[in-house]
């Protein structure tokens, strides 16, 4: 017997319900709605910027530089950042010609004087506006006025411990080129073995070297970021065409290695974590003398104050070049603007 029109009727509209799709979303799925969501935000953040900033010789006073890494600064201002030693001064100019490397932290009178030979180069910014050395003596020495006749060591006569040596000399009375010799020895390391040896009389070193030093008996005749003098130890150097055509970049690394500095000074236990991982130093006597001397040194903005005794020195080699002025030397329109500009959150 068929079945009751009314029984018939439930049995089709169960089946009807039944084959439509159900509203709740499977168990794992992803709502559409959410799924556009989250592709349209990764759409619309952009990938990370992609730089190699060299810096020359291993040394603290590259710190902002490190911690800007290794506290994820440069991350946060969307850079993807390759850190290279890269070598001295003219090597890292080579490096930003070539294309190498598309900013660096260098030393200022190497920068200087590849400007004034016609690098196309320029200075966006620096935080080192003193002489971070210390003059270290063997223990026979009681002073400067004892180095009379004796040989003093430095990195490059032409360089940043060549120029500092040779002022500290004059402003104590001594002639640098008639009452002392002055030997071109190489990096740091090859300068104390030197005045270990007793090969040389004295030389430059910067922390924490001071603090070994002392433990060896040498003795420490002067700090010379006390002379009266603004001199741009340390900049942000870049080739002209990379601060043209990535202006936002150099801007990122500019707003990182600012913060840096702040986070360096005010927090120490983060400043000699760092020191020790990168100069490969395990001693907290050193890590915090170290600390300390850089802490002080370090300018509290970024905008370089001391390069028109660097760039007189390099007019003295190349003065057919004696028209050139600081302002040819820099380009300080984005580091400017930090002063002006809201932090980032």
């Amino acid at each position: 017997m068929p079945p009751a029109p009314l029984a018939l009727l439930i049995v089709v509209l169960t089946a009807l319900v039944g084959c439509r799709p159900s509203s709740a979303p499977a168990a794992g799925a992803v709502p559409e709605a959410a799924r556009s969501a989250a592709q349209t935000a990764a759409e619309a953040t952009p990938p990370p910027t992609r730089l190699t900033i060299g810096h020359s010789a291993l040394s603290a006073v590259w710190a902002p530089l490190w911690v800007a890494q290794d506290a994820g600064l440069f991350q946060r201002e969307g850079l993807e950042v390759d850190i290279r030693d890269i070598g001295n001064g003219p090597i890292t100019l080579a490096a930003l010609a070539s294309g190498e490397a598309q900013l660096a932290y260098t030393a200022g009178p190497s920068i200087v004087g590849g400007i004034v030979a016609g690098a196309d180069v320029v200075i966006v910014g620096g935080y080192l506006d003193r002489m971070p050395y210390e003059l270290v003596a063997r223990g026979d020495i009681q002073s400067i006025q004892d180095l009379r006749g004796q040989t003093i060591a430095v990195n490059r006569i032409a360089g940043a411990t060549g120029f500092v040596v040779r002022y500290l000399l004059e402003h104590e009375g001594l002639d640098p080129d008639r009452d002392v010799n002055l030997l071109q020895l190489g990096a740091q390391g090859e300068r104390i073995a030197g005045l270990r040896s007793g090969l040389i009389a004295a030389t430059l070193v910067s922390p924490p070297f001071q603090t070994v030093a002392r433990r060896e008996g040498l003795r420490v005749l002067y700090d010379t970021a006390q002379l009266p003098l603004a001199y741009s130890h340390s900049v942000l150097a870049a080739p002209r065409a990379v601060v043209a055509t990535q202006p936002d970049a150099v801007r990122a690394v500019l707003r990182a290695t600012a913060e840096a500095v702040r986070q360096f000074k005010a927090d120490q236990a983060l400043a000699t974590r760092v020191l020790a991982a990168h100069l490969q130093v395990d001693d907290p006597e050193l890590l915090q003398a170290t600390w300390a001397y850089w802490r002080g040194a370090f300018s509290d903005d970024l905008e370089p104050r001391g390069l028109a005794v660097i760039l007189k020195e390099a007019l003295e080699e190349q003065q057919s070049r004696a028209g050139l002025t600081v302002d040819d030397l820099v380009d300080l329109r984005l580091v400017r603007e930090l002063g002006s500009a809201a932090p980032r959150p």
